[in-house]
């Protein structure tokens, strides 16, 4: 018994605190960036009107809302001042480090800016946050506990380069770091679904009777093709109601083993884009956000196999281009 419980801790411990590279990480917060830089590109052209000092939650009102100027500025830079100009320094400076975010230049710091001014943005103007806003949120949180900038980064480059000229004096920073920053990422995700399913089952009667996709077909500030009567089937509702339920509930269970975490990952890739292509954008975007923190559950190794493959397959074509022009 007692090798047993050895054995059992010994699996948590490696779950926690094993250590592996941190090419995934890197990967994904290329990625990530990106598509917070999207968010911030198009907020541009309502950015005043969201979060200025006169927009659609005044900032006195804002302010008297949550409980006086002292406590609103922990919940929002935002409330620092009431000057027009500050809206576009903050927007200015969001983009900024949303750029050092995806290079990977000062990382720690920048993922700590890049949180502050979202966590800024989520409570300034709660009329215009959404799901993909939390998840945003969530994951640029537990994102400044992990090594985002030792994969894939102007600051691994740095350090490498410094390595290479002062090995002496240089603290060594191994290419394998512990995983319990990337775990607390992936159960961060894992646990939405669940905990989404659950809600809904308990407080809409439809999600229950599976009869929401039926009513959801009929809205167009919702669906895309409220005109196409394939959609408009109680059948076809019980279906996809009752296996979107399914799979929120196994997704968090089937992604930790290795004989299912792909096949589980391929499936809900498909339910995202589905779910992308028949509803209207902005479930788009919370798809478009929770389908790049897969890129999280990944193996190292597997990415690793992915970016071989494809320098293969690069090279072959550049080979074949180089060989037609010679021809021509």
């Amino acid at each position: 018994m007692p090798e047993l419980i050895k054995k059992v801790i010994k699996k948590i411990y490696d779950f926690w605190f094993a250590k592996e590279s941190t090419l995934s990480l890197g990967v994904f917060r290329i990625v990530f960036g990106l598509v917070i830089l999207n968010i911030l590109l198009l907020s541009y052209f309502h950015w005043n009107e969201y979060y200025g000092v006169n927009g659609i939650i005044s900032l006195d009102r804002f302010i008297n809302a949550r409980g006086g100027w002292f406590l609103a500025s922990f919940k929002s830079i935002f409330a620092l001042s009431n000057k027009t100009q500050f809206v576009w320094i903050v927007y200015g400076l969001g983009l900024v480090v949303n750029f050092c975010f995806i290079l990977g230049l000062g990382t720690r710091i920048a993922t700590i800016l890049l949180y502050i001014i979202w966590f800024s943005i989520c409570n300034r103007n709660s009329a215009i946050i959404d799901g993909k806003d939390v998840v945003i949120q969530m994951l640029l949180f537990y994102s400044c506990f992990a090594p985002l900038g030792n994969s894939l980064s102007v600051d691994n480059i740095f350090r490498s380069k410094l390595l290479s000229k002062h090995r002496n004096t240089l603290r060594y920073i191994p290419p394998k770091q512990s995983v319990w920053s990337l775990r607390l990422l992936q159960f961060s995700i894992a646990f939405i679904y669940p905990f989404s399913a659950i809600d809904k089952l308990y407080s809409d009667i439809a999600w229950r009777e599976g009869s929401i996709m039926y009513y959801i077909s009929l809205y167009d500030a919702w669906f895309r093709f409220t005109d196409v009567e394939l959609f408009h089937n109680y059948f076809l509702s019980l279906i996809t109601t009752y296996s979107s339920l399914m799979l929120e509930f196994l997704f968090p269970i089937l992604v930790w083993f290795k004989q299912t975490k792909y096949w589980i990952l391929s499936i809900m890739l498909l339910f995202h884009v589905s779910i992308a292509i028949v509803m209207n954008e902005f479930v788009l975007q919370f798809s478009m956000v929770m389908l790049i923190s897969y890129i999280l559950f990944i193996d190292p190794e597997t990415m690793k196999k992915l970016f071989s493959k494809f320098k293969r397959k690069y090279n072959s074509i550049s080979q074949k281009s180089m060989i037609q022009n010679k021809v021509n």
